[in-house]
């Protein structure tokens, strides 16, 4: 009789778990994978919410993986920022229910790393490496100005520069184009490096109107939405 009682608790607290335990990834927002050389360090996760950077939970590295379900409120995707060290950081996409896999070295983290498991997370991935390629050749031409005081040379270096922008900023407006419904979308339009943007609120009104009118219909009740509509 008490082998029947003591089976029957363990039945009911086993399968309460597992409803809790399923309960929570499908309203929350799962983040897994592996990176390497980084075991024993923390991966800090944050929410970005109207400009303002908010750290929800961190989780420790063993074996090179990691896991962490973190509850998610929002009606379609949040932008989250995981981050290692506070140069080591990146921007991605995720939706309650969703679980991202992530792969990537501990060094040189935010430029080299892999993300599967959504796609608004894939598209992040894609702005995130064409930004890195923009700053790559910037800094390049950077280095040449600044290492040679031939004023011929600085005037190529200037038009090479504002060729390589004028290049990055027409890669945005095809993925603003080609992405109508992603929120990513939002990431593109106001994407800049150092100081450096590639649209203006003002003069590319039009442009970022269309990206409201689209996200609108898709995500109604989506917060980010409702902070695109309020600069509007």
């Amino acid at each position: 009789m008490v082998k029947k009682v003591v089976f029957k608790l363990f039945l009911l607290v086993f399968v309460t778990a597992v409803m809790f335990g399923g309960c929570a990834k499908k309203n929350g927002v799962t983040f897994e994978g592996n990176i390497w050389n980084a075991d024993g360090d923390f991966l800090k996760i944050s929410i970005l919410k109207q400009s303002e950077t908010i750290f929800l939970d961190s989780v420790k590295i063993e074996d090179g993986s990691f896991s962490i379900t973190l509850p998610s409120e929002n009606a379609g995707p949040d932008f989250y920022v995981l981050s290692l060290n506070e140069k080591e950081a990146l921007t991605t996409l995720a939706s309650k229910g969703e679980r991202l896999h992530l792969k990537a070295p501990a060094q040189n983290f935010a430029a080299n790393y892999e993300i599967s498991g959504a796609k608004d997370a894939e598209l992040m991935t894609q702005l995130n490496r064409q930004l890195t390629l923009f700053a790559d050749s910037a800094n390049h031409l950077y280095g040449v100005y600044v290492n040679d005081n031939d004023e011929t040379l600085h005037a190529e270096v200037e038009a090479a520069y504002v060729q390589i922008k004028q290049h990055h900023r027409d890669f945005l407006l095809r993925f603003i184009q080609e992405n109508p419904t992603s929120l990513s979308t939002i990431a593109a339009f106001y994407q800049k490096y150092d100081n450096c943007t590639f649209f203006n609120e003002k003069e590319d009104f039009n442009i970022l109107n269309d990206i409201f009118n689209n996200l609108v219909k898709a995500y109604p009740d989506n917060e980010n939405v409702k902070v695109l509509e309020k600069r509007l």
